[in-house]
């Protein structure tokens, strides 16, 4: 089983690809609403990687294999904070966790050390410095030099209190890739049971530092997009308003700029990861199709379902729905201007 997925900027359009190669008879796609962020999501496989492999203190890797399977957790709840139940997902979401870690860290024993209370609360934080004050008052700094020192100074590590925190030993440097993609594809192949030869899946890993994480899939191809940063700031302004991106021209342009100033110094695998403008699947259509054909591997006789649902003269009506507004009209010639070397705007 081969993997595609799509990385994108805020609003540029990745869910058209996924349309497009569902069409495709040999192509199973993963809902476009579900986005698989395990690899760069805070405490998922990039931070695991560092803290195990390259940063491999023993408190350090040990809080992020707990922080990992604290995502884990909160990626598998019945009602996710924000993106689909992948338990719902991968009906072997938990188990293939937990031998994941296992495989990566074979020790581990109820301790702990200082680094763990760092992810606590603010309210935990407030309530232990509590008792060690209510301890000074009572013990008066009778003893010092015992394990009540910890609770003298207030910062009592909650897991010597508890005693539930698992403390992991791991130094996985030579087996850590190798495990980690064992990972990842136990967990596709769980959704595959038509054992379709393509898998689709949105926003597995992101548009910067795209190398970095392609490593942590065996045999992934990767389809960035960008859009039209007057289409990404009119939409937001107007219609998204989702708050990621500013609505204030001069704003927006220094945001588009941070956001891609990646791509004026990265250097990418091309038979790994292929860039295109989401304008292209709609004013070019034929040549588009056939340049995704040529990167993933695919032929044009596998294309069942042409534009049943990806259909450019339909996606068009959602191209410069600016041009009508003579109140952002300035606002839309200054983003291009000032963009001029970030994007190309090939088709004005």
């Amino acid at each position: 089983m081969k993997l595609f997925t799509t990385a994108s900027y805020y609003g540029s359009g990745s869910s058209a690809i996924t349309d497009l190669l569902s069409e495709y008879s040999t192509v199973k796609a993963l809902d476009s609403d579900f986005e698989c962020r395990i690899a760069y999501d805070m405490f998922g496989l990039s931070d695991l990687e560092y803290y195990l492999v390259e940063n491999n203190h023993r408190h350090n890797s040990s809080t992020a294999i707990n922080m990992f399977l604290r995502l884990c957790g909160i990626y598998g709840l019945n009602k996710n904070i924000r993106f689909e139940n992948y338990s719902t997902i991968f009906p072997n979401f938990h188990k293939s966790v937990i031998a994941y870690i296992n495989e990566l860290a074979p020790m581990s024993y109820k301790g702990g050390s200082h680094v763990d209370i760092y992810m606590k609360s603010d309210l935990f934080i407030f309530l232990l410095k509590i008792r060690g004050l209510i301890y000074n008052i009572f013990h008066k700094f009778e003893s010092t030099n015992d394990d009540s020192a910890w609770l003298l100074k207030g910062v009592t590590p909650y897991e010597r209190e508890l005693g539930k925190i698992d403390y992991h030993i791991s130094y996985p440097i030579n087996v850590f890739l190798e495990a980690t993609q064992r990972f990842t594809e136990n967990l596709f192949g769980s959704v595959n049971m038509g054992n379709n030869e393509y898998l689709m899946v949105d926003q597995l890993v992101p548009v910067s530092n795209t190398m970095r994480f392609v490593k942590y899939f065996k045999d992934l191809k990767v389809i960035c997009i960008d859009r039209d940063p007057r289409d990404v700031y009119y939409n937001e302004k107007k219609f998204w308003k989702g708050g990621i991106a500013p609505s204030e021209p001069k704003m927006f342009v220094e945001w588009y700029k941070a956001t891609r100033q990646h791509k004026l110094v990265e250097k990418d695998d091309k038979n790994r990861v292929l860039r295109i403008e989401f304008e292209d699947l709609i004013y070019d259509y034929e040549k588009m199709c056939h340049n995704l054909e040529s990167f993933l591997g695919l032929s044009s006789g596998m294309h069942v379902a042409p534009k049943s649902k990806l259909n450019p003269s339909l996606s068009i009506r959602n191209i410069k729905k600016w041009k009508d507004d003579n109140e952002e009209l300035p606002n839309i010639e200054y983003i291009k201007k000032q963009l001029l070397d970030y994007y190309p705007f090939k088709y004005d």
